[in-house]
């Protein structure tokens, strides 16, 4: 019932000091085959059995009103859980009930049992903006002429007036020498949009406390929304240099990062919470919120 990423000691002794915590748990844990994990405060956290966070659970005592009675309230907290709006105990990504089974029943008539592929599905959207971030910033070409100057090549053009005057040609010459260097710069750009969208190692930094590593691709949906498909699972590491894969990559955008301004020394790239591509070293990034950070390190370096 502990995840083998917890302190186990510590969840353990979260167990024995509750006897509501300990029923919610094992309930919990058994009907949604989760594990438990620590966390600060009085609740306890929960895993898939991959590690990937399935959300927590706490239990509080009130006193009922109506009733004008002691009351005891569980509580179940996911990000799969989305509710049409809060109430007065809780939130929208919140469950709670004064019975344990009834709390239960409530998560699984409403399809809300935290799995790797709902998790992985709610990662998705940070896991977009890697992709997105390759060459965001990169203007559309355009071709800038004066009016003076069109109108004189029109004249030219129609014979009404053959001669165009050396400073409309110079400029003209001028603009389309910069429309030819950003059609290059934009032709680049998209060869390296398509190296990302062919595959990439994808990283998350979660929390700052541990990695997920995995391999991904995309491709334009037909409302041209980016689609992310994950082959294979998301592998959990304590550490980055546990990851063999990542061996050659890990060096290279730490040292890079170091002698950067935005160094984060939060995770062990040294990469900050950005939406960013950092064509240097050829690694994008992309962020929900801050505490979730994905990394996108290209397979394809044609």
């Amino acid at each position: 019932m502990i995840s083998q990423f917890a302190n186990a000691e510590a969840v353990q002794e979260r167990l024995n000091s509750s006897e509501d915590i300990a029923k919610l748990a094992h309930e919990v844990c058994k009907a949604f085959n989760l594990r438990l994990t620590n966390l600060p405060n009085s609740a306890l956290g929960l895993h898939t059995p991959s590690g990937l966070e399935a959300g927590k659970i706490y239990v509080t005592r009130g006193h009922n009103h109506k009733k004008n009675e002691a009351e005891t309230v569980y509580y179940f907290e996911s990000q799969v859980v989305n509710k049409e709006k809060g109430s007065t105990r809780s939130g929208r990504n919140v469950r709670d009930s004064v019975s344990i089974s009834n709390l239960i029943k409530t998560i699984k008539k409403n399809n809300e049992i935290p799995t790797d592929e709902k998790i992985i599905k709610d990662y998705m959207q940070g896991m977009r903006y890697v992709f997105r971030n390759v060459g965001r910033n990169q203007s559309r070409p355009s071709l800038t002429i004066t009016n003076d100057a069109v109108l004189a090549l029109v004249r030219s053009h129609l014979g009404i007036d053959n001669s165009v005057p050396d400073a409309h040609t110079n400029a003209i010459r001028e603009s389309y020498e910069k429309f030819e260097i950003s059609m290059r710069q934009a032709k680049d750009t998209n060869a390296q949009k398509e190296r990302f969208m062919k595959g990439v190692k994808i990283i998350g930094i979660m929390d700052s406390k541990y990695y997920l590593v995995g391999h991904a691709s995309a491709s334009k949906s037909v409302s041209n929304d980016i689609e992310i498909t994950l082959h294979g699972p998301l592998k959990r590491y304590s550490s980055l240099r546990d990851c063999p894969e990542l061996a050659g990559d890990l060096p290279i955008i730490r040292a890079y990062m170091e002698g950067r301004s935005e160094f984060s020394a939060a995770n062990e790239f040294g990469l900050p919470v950005r939406d960013t591509y950092h064509e240097e070293i050829d690694v994008a990034t992309g962020y929900v919120n801050f505490s979730q950070l994905w990394v996108g390190i290209p397979l394809h370096h044609e």
